[in-house]
Parts: C-alpha cells; sequence; structure tokens
C-alpha cells in the first residue's frame, strides 16, 4: 500500500496462520490480534516479559546511558593521553569493565527477545560493534601487547585498532538513544497494554477483536515519548490494509489525517471531559456503519493518553455493537484490555466519574430511547447543597467560587462570600456547623438544558487542584435528572474521586443539586 507521507521501512512481512488471523510476535511469544485473550504464555514468557520491560525502563535506559557519557569521556581523556601516559592504564582498565556492562545489557535483551532480536539489523549491529568493541579493548589491555615496548605492534597496531575502538563506541553511544525513546515511551505508557513485535513498540492493544486503543500518533519531540505516527501507520496498514478507521478524540492535538489514507473521523472531547451527548450517538453511528461495511473493518480510537476519553467512547461502540450488554461490563471490559497487570496494578480505564455517567447515559439511550437523543429538559437549578465542609478549605465554604457552562459558552460565575476583587454574582451561602453543611441559593441563572458543567474553586492553597486546574467539577445531562435533584457523593465527582484527595475530601463529602420543579415539566 502507497503512503505518500511515509518510506516504508524494511520489516519481517507480518505472518497470517491458516485462519487468516494476523499474529504479532512478542519474544518468543505470539499475540493475536484478532484474539488478544486467546494466547497462553509460559512461565518463560513471563519472565522475558518482565525482563524486557526491565531492560526498556526508563530508569535502566538512563543508567546504561550514565555509563555511556563515562565511557565517551574515557575515550576523549584516553585520545588525549595516547599510550605512554601511566593514567591511561587505569582508564583502559575502567573502559574493560564498562565494556563487560555494555556487553551484558546486550545478552539481557538477546534472552528477552529471544529470536526477536535477531531479526532487527539494528540490534544485530549493536551486537557486531560491542563485541569488537570489547575484543580491541582486550587486546589493548593484554600482556603481551603491554610489554613489547619500541615494538612495531606498539607503534603502529595499537594506534589503530583505539581509533577503531574508539569509532565503534561513538556508534554506539548513538545507537543508545533508540533504548532511551522505547524506556521513555514505556514510562509515559505506565502499565497499558502494548503491541510489541516485528520491529513495532507501540502504546496499542486490541480491546476486542474490532476495536483498537492506542495513545495519540505523534511527530516531533511528542514522538520520543508517544506513539511515533510514522510507526502507528506502517503498523496499521501492514496488518490491517484498507479495513481499519481511526477516531481522535483530542479537542487539543490534531495530525495530518493522510497518514492514515483519510479514513480519520475527528469528534473534539477536551482532555479529562465528556463528549457531547449527541456525539456519543454520531460515534456510535458511524462505528455501526464502518462495521456493517465489511466483516472485516476495524475501528483505532485514541485521545492523548489513550484512557479516558478513548475508553469512554469504546464502551459507547461496544455497547452499541451488542458486545456488552450494560455500561458496568463495557467499562470493565475495557479497563481490563487496556491494563497489563504484569507490569502495575493500576488499572487504565476510563478516567472520571463523569465519563462513566456518560457511559450510562448511552446504555439509557439504547435500551430506553431507541438509539435517539432523549426529550431535552429545561431545569431552573435552585439550590446546591454541599455535605462535608469542614475539611474543605475555609470549613464553611467563604473560600469557594463556581462556574457554570457547557462546551458552548460559560453560563455564570457566582461567589459565596463577598470580594471587591471579583466582580462576580454573589450567591446565599448557609452554613450548618452541627450538620456540616452548606446550602447556596439564590442562584441567579437562566434554566439549564442539556450537557451542563459545574466547577468550583478555592481561594484556600491547601485545597489541592487537578484536573482542569480546579477543586472539584462534575458534568451532567438535563435529560436524565430525576425527581428534580441529582445527589453526587465524592467518588462520583471529578477530583474528590481520587484517593490522594481524601484528607481533604473525606467520606461524607458530597453534592446535592436540587432543581425548580417550576420548570421540570417543560420540553423541547
Amino acid at each position: 500500500m502507497d503512503n505518500p507521507l511515509y518510506t516504508a521501512k524494511q520489516s519481517t512481512p507480518i505472518p497470517e496462520d491458516s485462519d487468516g488471523q494476523v499474529k504479532i510476535s512478542f519474544g518468543e511469544t505470539v499475540l493475536s490480534v484478532d484474539d488478544p485473550k486467546s494466547v497462553k504464555q509460559t512461565s518463560f514468557d513471563l519472565f522475558q516479559y518482565k525482563l524486557r520491560r526491565l531492560i526498556e525502563s526508563i530508569g535502566f535506559r538512563l543508567a546504561i546511558a550514565i555509563l555511556f557519557i563515562s565511557d565517551l569521556i574515557i575515550i576523549i581523556v584516553s585520545t588525549i593521553l595516547g599510550f605512554k601516559d601511566k593514567d591511561s592504564h587505569v582508564l583502559d582498565i575502567v573502559s574493560l569493565i564498562l565494556s563487560v556492562i555494555f556487553m551484558l545489557d546486550i545478552l539481557l535483551r538477546i534472552v528477552a527477545q529471544g529470536r526477536e532480536f535477531f531479526h532487527k539489523k539494528l540490534e544485530i549491529l549493536d551486537l557486531v560493534v560491542m563485541t569488537a568493541g570489547l575484543v580491541v579493548n582486550i587486546i589493548i589491555m593484554s600482556p603481551l601487547v603491554e610489554h613489547q615496548q619500541g615494538q612495531i605492534g606498539k607503534v603502529i597496531v595499537l594506534p589503530r585498532l583505539f581509533r577503531v575502538f574508539n569509532l565503534i563506541r561513538t556508534i554506539r553511544i548513538i545507537r543508545h538513544r533508540e533504548h532511551v525513546k522505547t524506556g521513555s515511551r514505556h514510562l509515559v505508557g505506565q502499565n497499558k497494554k502494548r503491541t510489541i513485535g516485528n520491529g513495532f513498540d507501540l502504546d496499542l492493544c486490541c480491546i476486542s477483536d474490532r476495536i483498537i486503543a492506542m495513545s495519540f500518533p505523534s511527530k516531533g519531540t511528542d514522538a520520543f515519548f508517544r506513539n511515533d505516527i510514522v510507526d502507528v501507520s506502517h503498523y496499521l496498514d501492514l496488518t490491517y490494509g484498507d479495513h481499519y478507521r481511526v477516531y481522535n478524540l483530542c479537542s487539543e492535538r490534531y495530525y495530518n489525517t493522510a497518514y492514515f489514507h483519510n479514513r480519520v473521523e475527528r469528534i473534539l472531547i477536551d482532555d479529562h471531559n465528556v463528549p457531547r451527548l449527541n456525539d456519543l450517538i454520531r460515534m456510535a453511528d458511524s462505528v455501526t456503519a464502518w462495521f456493517e461495511e465489511n466483516e472485516k473493518n476495524v475501528i483505532a480510537v485514541h485521545c492523548k493518553g489513550g484512557k479516558g476519553r478513548t475508553g469512554t467512547m469504546i464502551s459507547v461502540a461496544l455497547l452499541k455493537t451488542g458486545v456488552c450488554q450494560t455500561a458496568e461490563e463495557a467499562l470493565t471490559l475495557f479497563a481490563e484490555g487496556r491494563t497489563d497487570l504484569r507490569h502495575g496494578k493500576q488499572y487504565q480505564g476510563v478516567e472520571t466519574p463523569s465519563q462513566t455517567r456518560y457511559v450510562g447515559y448511552y446504555e439509557k439511550i439504547l435500551h430506553v430511547y431507541n438509539h435517539q437523543m432523549p426529550p431535552t429538559k429545561i431545569l431552573k437549578l435552585k439550590t446546591i447543597v454541599i455535605r462535608g465542609i469542614a475539611s474543605v478549605g475555609n470549613g464553611d465554604g467563604s473560600d469557594l467560587f463556581f462556574t457554570v457552562g457547557n462546551y458552548d459558552e460559560l453560563l455564570g460565575r457566582f461567589q459565596l462570600a463577598p470580594d471587591s476583587r471579583v466582580n462576580i454574582s454573589l450567591c446565599k451561602n448557609e452554613h450548618n456547623k452541627e450538620e456540616d453543611t452548606i446550602t447556596i441559593s439564590d442562584i441567579h441563572l437562566s434554566p439549564l438544558k442539556g450537557d451542563v458543567k459545574i466547577m468550583f474553586f478555592s481561594t484556600n492553597k491547601k485545597v489541592p487542584k487537578n484536573y482542569d486546574n480546579c477543586a472539584f467539577y462534575f458534568w451532567l445531562n438535563t435529560s436524565f435528572i430525576e425527581n428534580n435533584s441529582l445527589l453526587l457523593k465524592r467518588e462520583e465527582l471529578d477530583n474528590p474521586h481520587k484517593a490522594k484527595t481524601w484528607h481533604i475530601f473525606q467520606e461524607k463529602f458530597s453534592v446535592l443539586l436540587v432543581f425548580d420543579s417550576e420548570y421540570s415539566h417543560l420540553y423541547i
């Protein structure tokens, strides 16, 4: 397949088995792209995997990099001192020790990668270069050479060997950059499942047989830490041919869609936020239509990290295509499919409670509203009751202010205590110390409809700021409000859901929204 934006890399073709399933090798293991859960691994496979993650980790690579820099300094100093200075003998010993360490690094990579190592030209070059360097170092250090004072071998052979030795060591130092890049990508990717093999090492994995999750395909400096867009394009072309479509969910990032033959659909979602409700339906319809065109068609979905926004929309696709029947089932399948428990215990699932809430909304859209937008409900926000306020900021809400808006506009900004430094609306704030609550009323705001985002900020520096640079926030859609109220407990609020904030947002912390029943009957 011709792609004008990259020159195809020389790579071993990705093999197919007798059933036509595409296979990706992982060391001695073969991972099936079509059914990633079907792979059975031995104890040695697991050992290989853990060893590979260790030697490709950023810490290990940086340690080797420091030794490389030390080796380069030795090369420069030895060249200046030559063979006459007694200090050069000490440097030669240190250089020999470093050569042995570098050779051990290569041997560990051979064990970790298995036969795959010998299919990589650069790895083989690395092995040859390092072996030659070690041999030259041993020759230089040999007693036979050291005691041949004034011999022609000392005068002519050694300087030539030394220059060759310096050259191959310099090549090795330049080559090490690729290993540091791999370590950086693994650090950023955390314990997300990766596709490794046949020259690829990508933050990309299959959630189902037709749905792929991945991180942002990057260029330039970002490609040092994330998937390189050329590698992603090359992998998808080799693996799926004309049968893939990419969904870019980033509102903040974009790329030339020609890398993916313009089979890219963009849905704008802010980081750590939710899609518009109608975009859930649009995504589901698009995926369904694409799958119905050809049974071989697959989708690759990404945001920046390939977790929160990606998980939200993939969960929607899993529901629409019938792979899952409930939001909980879809969210769990994504988290399990995206997480590599061999490398860490943190589940790489949907990021925020609001994102989880919107997957739940879609489940109702699918099963209750026949995959149509629900009737629009217009609601007037009457009061906000925050419980468990004593441990938050000033303890009485006087440090809080909040905003109400959506993707299109900011609807209002409100403060709970008079502050001459800001010109925003003042609400009534009643603090009940015994019940540990504050009740916010007199909220001068137009009636709400559709997607709504409420963000709370604090002027108290002790209150942590996490996502969206605020104390806490949440999204809701008025069409799903029942009985004119919505109670969100700590684990259902964005930012307080994180355990690291629980010293401030304690167990009883919650937010209750109460809407005026006068408007609840209005639909359009």
